[in-house]
């Protein structure tokens, strides 16, 4: 099957759209989820806000059995994360092991000129052991929170390694960007036994609070179908915020200008706007079909050079890619954007009342005509 390519390209200009068919949607607030489960689904923020606003959070057994298991074990609890983000998280964290009386709180945090002394001050019972930057690789950053081979020569850092019977809690609600970190962690048991690793949101092989509900997402669905696809650049919130090994499905972060895309089904990537004439002219060459989709403030426009499109809204574009993969449509999801035009109803309707007023127009002027002249 020759694939269907679908390329994501933030504020594209419209005159590189001049010989497409475009349809305009409504502005997305997250088009990968959009298009990746063809409905509104809370992401991880809202859950978490929730969680913590109705104090569900502070009572979770998991967090809890996990700071107890430091606890008894007369060991530390670290929190690792990117201090820029989930704050509130972070803060509820440290009450919890507050309120369960932990004293040995020490915390690994990623961040640009992070002031050690000002976070001291705020938690009072955690301690800064490391900081890093984004920039830091998983080695130097395990080595430092194991090995207390530390990257930041600051003396504000407090001395403090995960080892034996510890507690690792990964606090930020993604955790994409901790693969090879969270990995080091749970597979150097030679080094570090009896720890327990946990995160918010399941994800890996970690032991977990909540779990983001369970949807059909288009990954899945291919996947279910034998198809193969590639992924390229794209947010994990295509998936519905969760990571998922399904079976056809690759996942590359390089540049997809590089990449064999004649053996899959179906592809979707995020690419620049100045690679769309290069990748048109290899999904061309290859006899695939190329959908545009460009997210804007305004508006979120669909374009091909391939298909009619209809009116529709942002959902849509993952039934439209079932349908066009020639899979059957799901049942309470968004109708495709290449079916039937559900607009043409309404315009019959039209075009039957103008022809009504039409005919009633002519007949009252021949029936004033004949009454004129016959007069």
């Amino acid at each position: 099957m020759k694939p269907i390519v679908l390329c994501i390209i933030d504020e594209l200009n419209l005159e590189q759209l001049n010989d497409y068919s475009k349809v305009f949607l409504n502005p997305s607030s997250n088009i990968y989820s959009d298009i990746g489960l063809g409905k509104k689904v809370n992401t991880p923020s809202e859950v978490i806000t929730e969680k913590i606003s109705n104090a569900d959070f502070y009572c979770n057994l998991n967090l809890i059995n996990a700071i107890n298991h430091a606890k008894e074990n007369k060991s530390k609890v670290h929190i690792i994360g990117d201090y820029t983000k989930d704050k509130g998280v972070l803060d509820a964290i440290i009450k919890v092991s507050k309120d369960l009386s932990l004293k040995n709180v020490y915390l690994h945090l990623y961040g640009k000129k992070l002031n050690i002394k000002t976070i001291t001050n705020e938690y009072k019972i955690a301690k800064v052991a490391n900081t890093f930057t984004t920039s830091t690789n998983a080695e130097k950053a395990y080595d430092a929170i194991a090995k207390n081979k530390k990257v930041s020569k600051s003396k504000d850092l407090n001395a403090a390694t995960v080892s034996n019977n510890d507690t690792v809690i990964f606090y930020n609600l993604d955790l994409s960007s901790y693969d090879e970190l969270i990995e080091k962690l749970i597979t150097n048991k030679s080094e570090l036994k009896n720890i327990n690793v946990i995160s918010i949101f399941k994800y890996n092989k970690l032991s977990y609070m909540y779990e983001i509900d369970k949807v059909t997402g288009l990954s899945k669905y291919i996947s279910d179908n034998n198809m193969k696809q590639l992924r390229v650049n794209v947010d994990y919130s295509f998936d519905g915020y969760t990571l998922n090994d399904y079976k056809g499905l690759k996942i590359s972060n390089g540049n997809i200008l590089n990449m064999d895309i004649s053996k899959y089904d179906f592809v979707v990537a995020n690419i620049n706007s100045k690679e769309l004439k290069k990748l048109e002219n290899k999904v061309s060459e290859i006899g695939g079909k190329l959908l545009i989709v460009s997210p804007n403030s305004d508006n979120t426009i669909l374009a091909t050079k391939d298909l009619t499109l209809y009116k529709g809204n942002t959902y849509s574009i993952f039934s439209t890619i079932i349908e066009l993969l020639g899979l059957k449509q799901i049942k309470g999801y968004a109708k495709s954007l290449v079916g039937k035009n559900d607009n043409l109803p309404e315009f019959i309707f039209r075009a039957v009342s103008i022809v009504f007023i039409i005919l009633c127009v002519t007949i009252y002027m021949a029936k004033f005509l004949h009454f004129y002249l016959t007069k």
